[in-house]
């Protein structure tokens, strides 16, 4: 490709690539950037003539990226998040806002690791700007490879290319059944697999690595007879507990750090097992093309810090 990158591409030109990457509708991308979709066509055919590459594949009833399209979509979206994440720095600074962290955090990370973390972390800048979202591991690679988060705390279980990424192993966690502090269970000290599987269950979402671990290691030897047992699907761990209170017969998952907490409390009581449901680290991670910002590597100086034995 000749010439210089910067010379044949504008911002509007990143921002359709970002755009039409996200919607693959020229008619849908043209209304969300305020144009025609004619417009929107010759712009997009101008690009593609001046890079010399086709970046859609476009027929009459679809429209797929092609492989320099999907390379040109992660810059282009990379370049867009560092403008925009500029703008509000910017602005904070204008309102004596020093620096703004973004960060993605699945379910299952101790809210007290990152509770403790981010007292440190605010402590060293008192006026940090924090954001936090929680969404599972799929979703937070997502908006971290669109740079809409600066960190993702996760443990390492799904589907990603790992050399897109630095990783920060922080601790190990795995996870613990837990019960009612009036179950049955609660007071045995010899349960099996087929204990475990006779009851009611308060179950995560299918797509998630607990429930997989789980359906492989228990509801195997689920009894046939209680085949139609009345489990309940929820995505939320105050949820879960506020409906095994008032369902003192079910069972659930509970990350260990979490158990031991609610435990002390008199909410649950963990369920003795001959065996570990999951066990793995839990993680810190940056992307790799995109320098780490001063506030991100205080939060995780912290985390580490925080963690450490």
């Amino acid at each position: 490709m000749a010439g210089s990158l910067h010379r044949k591409l504008t911002l509007k030109q990143l921002q359709l690539v970002s755009v039409l990457g996200r919607e693959l509708s020229l008619s849908k991308t043209a209304e969300l950037l305020h144009t025609s979709r004619p417009a929107l066509s010759r712009s997009l055919n101008q690009m593609e003539a001046a890079l010399g590459l086709v970046l859609f594949e476009r027929t009459t009833r679809s429209m797929r990226m092609s492989s320099a399209g999907r390379s040109l979509f992660r810059y282009a979206n990379s370049i867009l998040g560092q403008l925009e994440q500029a703008q509000e720095e910017l602005e904070g600074l204008r309102g004596r806002v020093r620096a703004e962290i973004r960060i993605g955090i699945i379910p299952a990370f101790s809210s007290y690791v990152l509770g403790a973390a981010l007292e440190r972390t605010r402590a060293q800048i008192p006026d940090l700007a924090i954001t936090i979202q929680t969404h599972e591991t799929d979703v937070l690679y997502r908006l971290l490879s669109e740079n809409s988060i600066d960190i993702m705390l996760s443990h390492a279980e799904f589907t990603a290319d790992m050399s897109t990424v630095h990783i920060h192993e922080l601790y190990q966690e795995k996870s613990s059944i837990v019960c009612h502090p009036s179950h049955p269970l609660s007071q045995k000290t010899t349960i099996s697999a087929r204990d475990i599987a006779s009851w009611p269950w308060i179950l995560p979402p299918p797509d998630i690595a607990l429930r997989k671990v789980l359906n492989r290691t228990i509801f195997v030897d689920r009894p046939p007879v209680n085949g139609d047992l009345a489990d309940i699907q929820a995505d939320s761990y105050p949820l879960l507990l506020g409906i095994l209170k008032h369902n003192p017969t079910m069972l659930m998952l509970l990350p260990s750090r979490y158990a031991v907490v609610y435990e002390k409390l008199g909410v649950v009581k963990q369920v003795k097992t001959p065996f570990r449901l999951l066990k793995g680290p839990m993680c810190c991670f940056t992307p790799k093309d995109m320098e780490v910002s001063d506030a991100a590597q205080v939060l995780i100086d912290a985390l580490q810090a925080v963690v450490a034995p």
